[in-house]
């Protein structure tokens, strides 16, 4: 083999036993290896020669030497490179090794070479000629000699002669390869003649195959440099110009006529629609563009150009009819003449798209048409059926007429005219059947074959009403069949818009493919099939027209061994040698072991046949994946992407698409290794994480229980202290009621004052738990503020003076810097110091000493609590600061206390960064030292911090109790009129609250959220007082649901709550509460709080009438049109406006738009004198108890009384503008003058006659 590159170098393959080698003229040889799949240099020969190499050819003996044809000679190359020249200055161009002897062909000849036992011995064979190639036949022993010029010449080796030259040979063209195909016949490539083929024994050569189509066998290239003949009698052959050509004897199956651009002996079109053969041997051809005649002789004639031809059909007189598509029906005539015969211009038929001819054996003609009905021409005349959509026509045995139709068939008696319907869809229902048939087939009277338009093949019994169905499930290419026809060996030929395939009428299910045959695979067209005279078929498609041979087709028998040949991790790269290597002999020995990473593969396999390369169709399945057969795709790779690790076995199967045979099977077994994460080690590493994970998790429950239970032990202790504030309250409240009163006698209020001292001692205990869940509120939001530290010490100390002194005790700050700030949380810094005093206070005994001192570096801020005390035992250390924790010595003293203290000191430490250590020795003392950072840079998020959500523009402080500055309830004497709504749980404090405030409010209590809100759909009052934690509905819960809607929106509401700290102050507020009170509280305060707001809730009163009154002045009109100008009164400005400095009596926008309304509705209708409550609630769109509530609430009025005033102040302005005092009643809305005076001087206090 032969081939060149770009460059001019010439690459040619010798094969020597199982090796394969391959060299070029310059002097380089390769040997294939097949591991990595490429050529690698075997010997570079200019190594081994200082001059000039031009390498011709090479030989490998029996012996493993080396011999090479070279333009300067013949050499032998020996084991060890050693160079022995065997023929020198000559030119050798080719060289043969026949075992015993080598034969030299050279420029002037052929020269034979062989051993004796003096050496090498040379003698002359052939003189005079150029020899270009040599082949030795070992069955006769002739050596074919191939020339520049002088053809082939023969050389009879035993006679040592030459015999002849080889007869029929071009003599002048090089004949550049010899080689055998068969035992009787040598084929010759002959540059620039193409391959001719010669009897092995000499005899006369002739033309095979060459690029001019002679021989009906086309090559791409004349200049033929190599042939090669494989075991299964396939050609191989190399051209200078064509590249590789392939060629197998098969017979000529079948012939195309396809149309030639620009050729008028050619079909006049690709796009065949209709075929039919003469009488007289005339081929005719129906296309979209008209109609082509091939006769006899193999000339073309064409006609009815432009014109759709659908149809052909001979009469029995030999004329030949067209049907077309829109034009009616044409006689036609082999030079390509045409005259119209049927259209609906002549009136002859009702349309002129016509599908289908026929001529029955009694002359009669038949025409189908799509749209229009089925027509009978006789000699007598015609008629007509009511037959439509008519797709093809043919005859029974017995005469009867066919006609397939777009719904089943119909059986015609053309003498009768009666014609029965076959195949409906109304015979099937509810089955897949498709009755839309393209062609017909009778083989018996009784049997037809149906050609179906998506529905295969249906096998028809009429008698039985038998259906029998062939699809693509038992092998046809498509289930769209245009074409039914029988061949001379009675099979039934289908065609199909994927090719062709016959059926033996006795075994139906076996359906024969023949698309194997190159050129076959096309898409043919709807009844455009016929038998030629010959016996060939001719069939139309969408490509030309082919006509096949069908005794050269059958069923194929032939063996394709199945290979896999390469085996490609996807990912990795081609230049990985020691990759491919494995995957080579892995592919080798069947059995594929990859890493996980590489379990993305491609593997390629092939069957060794070329010939029938286009029948060969193949499947896989893989076992220990989904075990389904898959069909493959063209490119014969199969992609296997994402293997799980385990054992998997590959089949892969080739199967013949002629006959569906099985040609071979192959079994590749593939081993994916699981991936780190799923080795044996790994697993062994799971269950000690696994194990390990179960423990934590284990441990944590223990906590999370062990946390439940102290969580549960909390908010007992919470729950409880909150219950107690509320009776709590109801304690101290009158306690402090009673105090007030200066008629008691000493004894008493020694008494009172003991209950009292006694009752705050519970409070501040209570307090000090409920400091535990202030802790965890805290601990996210810090509000630091510098502090002087000495003014914080000094205030400490202050604190805790007096119970210094009165356990006998000594208490000093000893030292501390003057000028030093420290950044601190005020409550928090308050926390610290309070509970290391008080516990250093607590625990040392009279005498004692208790010292605080204060030091400053430039990093830290150190604060020390010394006392001589009991000290802390070594085995409380390690739970000084837990839960509830108090160790044995202090438990010891009967001192009381919570365990919590320290425990909040330690965190508030940590929530400012700063450190909290202590040193202490039993019985003699303990010191504590807080340490805290200088600065505020550590703090820089909590500086200026407001509480989340806290309104902006409001700093609430904390309503605590003065116990030292009693604010006693003022009394009144005047009948209440505001209405106080108190929502509360506790009936004992409803009662307090009823007696206590009902002097001074119309007080009603309730006993939940939800009372209060039923309450208010019927009910009104001025200010709701609501505690927070109530069962069900929580009081802020009822706050935002009030202040949310538009309707109660206006109520004042204040929350009373156990609740205590700044943060729940801050929540209480943010959900619209106008103030909000710690329990216990101090009803003095309350009633304080209340009239506060009630007070200014009357200033806003003022100003919202006085914005009603100035809308009355704007609108009023001029009844006297003398007066030019009048004097405008803006009654806002005699009022007084609300305080903006007071929040709580800034009007809203809400309120404004209210009364704006309101006032407006009331000077819409002033002279409708029925205009009351009820229609101006209606307008408003409000209930009658709301809308009085609200309103009363915004002007401190009942409706009614606003509507007169806004009356009355209407028919003021009228009379200052000189409107009689009847017309100003009039206008104002009052149908009674005499009580519209009287209602207007109590009013005004003066009679309207003398208002100016």
């Amino acid at each position: 083999m032969r081939a060149s590159d770009a460059s001019g170098r010439m690459f040619k393959l010798r094969k020597s036993g199982q090796k394969l080698f391959a060299f070029d003229n310059t002097g380089k040889i390769f040997a294939y290896n097949p591991l990595i799949d490429e050529y690698v240099v075997f010997l570079n020969l200019q190594s081994l020669f200082q001059d000039e190499i031009i390498l011709n050819d090479i030989s490998i003996d029996c012996s493993g030497r080396l011999w090479v044809a070279m333009s300067s000679g013949v050499y032998r190359i020996d084991a060890d490179n050693k160079v022995v020249s065997v023929l020198s200055g000559i030119v050798a161009n080719t060289i043969r090794d026949t075992g015993d002897t080598h034969y030299i062909g050279t420029n002037s000849g052929v020269i034979a070479l062989s051993n004796s036992v003096r050496g090498i011995r040379s003698h002359h064979l052939l003189s005079g000629v150029s020899v270009q190639t040599l082949f030795f036949d070992t069955v006769t022993s002739l050596l074919w000699v191939g020339t520049f010029n002088h053809g082939v010449q023969l050389v009879d080796t035993q006679k040592g002669c030459s015999v002849s030259s080889l007869p029929s040979v071009v003599s002048h063209n090089p004949v550049r390869c010899i080689t055998p195909l068969n035992a009787n016949t040598i084929l010759l490539g002959i540059d620039g003649a193409g391959v001719w083929v010669a009897d092995r024994s000499g005899g006369a050569a002739q033309l095979l195959m060459s690029a001019d189509d002679k021989t009906g066998n086309v090559l791409h290239g004349n200049g033929i440099y190599d042939i090669c003949a494989d075991r299964w009698g396939d050609i191989w052959i190399g051209s200078y110009t064509g590249g590789v050509d392939v060629a197998y004897p098969m017979g000529t199956m079948m012939s195309l006529l396809e149309h030639v651009y620009m050729n008028p002996q050619s079909p006049a079109n690709n796009d065949i629609s209709a075929v039919m053969q003469d009488s007289k041997g005339n081929i005719w051809l129906g296309s979209d563009m008209g109609m082509s005649i091939l006769d006899p002789k193999g000339k073309w004639h064409h006609g009815l150009t432009g014109k759709v031809v659908l149809a052909f059909c001979e009469r029995p007189d030999g004329s030949i009819l067209a049907g077309t598509y829109g034009t009616g029906v044409y006689e036609v005539f082999p030079d390509g003449r045409s005259r119209p015969l049927y259209n609906t211009d002549n009136q002859q038929i009702l349309t002129n798209y016509v599908y289908s001819l026929f001529s029955d054996k009694e002359g009669n003609l038949w025409i189908g048409c799509l749209d229009g009905p089925l027509m009978m021409f006789t000699a007598s005349g015609k008629h007509q059926f009511d037959i439509s959509l008519v797709q093809a026509i043919t005859s029974t045995s017995d005469g009867h007429i066919a006609v397939s139709t777009a719904n089943g068939f119909y059986l015609i008696n053309p003498h009768t005219r009666q014609y029965t319907h076959h195949f409906p869809a109304s015979k099937f229902p509810g089955q897949d059947i498709n009755v839309s048939i393209q062609s017909l087939l009778f083989v018996s009277n009784n049997q037809i074959w149906l050609g179906s338009d998506g529905g295969g093949i249906y096998i028809y019994d009429i008698r039985q009403r038998h259906v029998q169905n062939i699809s693509t499930l038992q092998g046809l290419p498509s289930n769209y069949v245009y074409a039914l026809g029988t061949d001379g060996m009675g099979r039934v030929w289908a065609a199909t818009d994927k090719g062709l395939v016959y059926i033996e009428p006795g075994q139906p299910t076996k359906v024969i493919n023949v698309n194997f045959v190159t050129g076959l695979e096309r898409e043919y067209r709807r009844q455009a099939m016929a038998t030629l005279s010959s016996g060939s078929l001719i069939f139309g498609s969408s490509t030309g027209a082919v006509i096949l041979n069908p005794t050269l087709i059958g069923e194929l028998s032939y063996k394709a061994p199945l290979k896999f040949k390469r085996i490609h991790v996807v990912g990795s790269s081609d230049s990985d040698s020691t990759l491919r290597h494995n995957l080579y002999h892995m592919l080798a020995e069947r059995n594929v072991r990859l890493i996980y990473s590489q379990n993305s593969i491609d593997i390629g396999f092939e069957s060794i046949n070329y010939p029938y390369q286009n029948d060969i169709v193949y499947k896989y399945c893989l076992e220990g994946g989904n075990g389904e057969w898959v069909s493959t795709g063209s490119d014969q790779t199969i992609h296997l992407t994402r293997l799980s690790s385990g054992h998997y076995r590959l089949l892969v199967r080739s199967i013949s698409r002629n006959g569906g045979k099985v040609l071979d099977t192959q079994a590749l077994d593939l081993h994916i290794a699981p991936p780190w994460w799923n080795s044996w080690w790994a697993w062994i590493a799971y269950i000690a994480v696994a194990g390990s994970l179960v423990y934590l998790l284990w441990r944590r429950y223990r906590s999370m229980l062990d946390r439940r239970y102290f969580n549960e032990k909390v908010s007992y202790f919470i729950n409880t202290a909150h219950d107690i504030r509320t009776p709590l309250t109801l304690v101290l409240a009158p306690l402090d009621d009673m105090a007030a009163d200066n008629t008691l006698s000493s004894t008493t209020r020694a008494y009172l004052d003991t209950a009292r001292r006694n009752g705050e001692k519970l409070r501040r205990k209570i307090s000090g738990l409920l400091d535990f869940q202030q802790a965890d509120h805290l601990g996210t939001n810090l509000h630091v503020e510098k502090l002087n530290l000495r003014s914080l010490l000094q205030g400490q100390i202050e604190k805790f003076k007096f119970a210094a002194h009165q356990k006998g005790l000594s208490l000093a700050l000893t030292e501390c810097p003057t000028d030093t700030n420290v950044w601190l949380d005020p409550f928090m810094a308050d926390s610290i110091l309070e509970n290391l005093i008080s516990n250093a206070i607590k625990y040392t005994s009279s005498g004692g000493h208790v010292a605080i001192r204060a030091t400053a570096t430039p990093e830290d801020i150190h604060i020390e609590v010394s006392d001589t005390g009991i000290g802390i035992p070594p085995t409380a250390r390690k739970m000084l600061f837990g839960y509830f924790y108090r160790a044995d010595n202090a438990r010891n003293t009967l001192q009381q206390g919570s365990g919590i203290g320290l425990m909040l000191v330690r965190r508030f430490v940590q929530l400012h960064q700063g450190t909290l250590s202590y040193t202490s020795k039993e019985g003699q003392g303990t010191t504590f030292v807080i340490s805290f950072k200088q600065g505020n840079k550590h703090l820089n998020r909590w500086l200026g911090k407001e509480q989340d959500n806290a309104p902006s523009n409001q700093h609430p402080t904390m309503s605590m109790p003065d116990k030292d500055n009693k604010s006693p309830m003022p009394i009144s004497s005047e009948k209440p009129e505001d209405t106080l709504l108190f929502v509360d749980d506790n009936q004992e404090l409803c009662d307090y609250i009823s007696t206590a405030f009902s002097p001074y409010y119309l007080v009603v209590t309730v006993r939940s959220a939800e009372d209060a809100l039923q309450y208010l759909e019927n009910g009104t009052c001025d200010i709701i007082v609501s505690d927070v934690m109530m069962p069900g509905m929580q009081g802020d819960e009822l706050c935002r649901k009030l202040k949310t809607d538009p309707q109660t929106s206006w109520l004042p509401i204040i929350l009373l709550t156990a609740k205590a700290g700044r943060n729940f102050m801050i929540e209480g507020l943010n959900t619209g509460a106008d103030d909000y009170i710690e329990k216990p509280f101090d009803s003095g305060i309350l009633h304080s709080k209340i009239a506060t707001i009630l007070t200014n809730r009357k200033r806003l009163q003022a100003y919202y009438m006085a914005q009603s009154r100035d809308m009355v002045n704007r609108q009023s009109y001029t009844f006297l049109e003398q007066k030019s100008e009048v004097e405008s009164v803006d009654v806002a400005q005699q009022t007084a406006s609300p305080d903006p400095s007071d929040n709580t009596a800034q009007p809203d926008d809400a309120g404004k738009i209210f009364i704006k309304q309101a006032t407006q509705l009331v000077l819409d209708n002033l002279q409708n004198a029925n205009f009351d409550i009820n229609a101006l609630c209606r307008d408003m769109a409000m209930s009658r108890t709301l809308f009085y509530g609200k309103l009363k609430a915004y002007t401190g009025i009942a409706p009614q009384e606003f509507i007169r005033t806004i009356r009355l102040e209407n028919a003021a302005v009228m009379l200052r503008q000189g409107a009689t005092v009847a017309e100003a009643a009039t206008r104002a809305g009052f149908a009674n003058v005499k009580y519209f005076s009287t209602i207007f001087r109590k009013q005004f206090g003066i009679a309207p006659s003398q208002y100016k």
